[in-house]
């Protein structure tokens, strides 16, 4: 049996505040699972930054691959195909772009969000259209 403190610093409404879920009740991998997932969904900022950085960080993997391959086709003759290896990827590139991603998804994209429904209110087609049409244009 192990215990832990999970501690989250969480951003609502852009003012810091400390989380502590105390050890006596984290006790089993499955009760440390259950408190990060209630403190997920009780705080959609967290749930963005995690989105972020996982959409950002993963999609960041993929273009290395994608680089890395095409570099490898270039220099070898034989079409033989290679395995995917985590030893070929930039881990500080990684993490920059899972870093832009949680500032992203976590605060730029819900407060512009929130303006474009203060500029647009109601969920019409109309104001769906003109919302996605200002998001894609900026």
């Amino acid at each position: 049996m192990f215990r832990f403190v999970v501690c989250g610093l969480i951003f609502s409404s852009l003012t810091p505040s400390v989380v502590v879920v105390h050890s006596s009740s984290i006790n089993t991998p499955a009760n440390v699972f259950q408190a990060i997932t209630s403190q997920i969904k009780r705080n959609p900022t967290l749930r963005n930054c995690l989105v972020g950085f996982t959409l950002f960080g993963g999609s960041d993997i993929l273009a290395q691959e994608i680089e890395l391959s095409k570099k490898r086709s270039r220099s070898r003759s034989s079409k033989i195909p290679r395995q995917f290896s985590f030893d070929e990827i930039e881990l500080q590139r990684c993490m920059a772009s899972s870093v832009i991603g949680v500032g992203f998804a976590g605060y730029v994209y819900p407060f512009a969000y929130k303006q474009l429904d203060q500029i647009w209110a109601g969920k019409d087609l109309a104001s769906v259209v003109k919302k996605s049409i200002v998001e894609i244009c900026t």
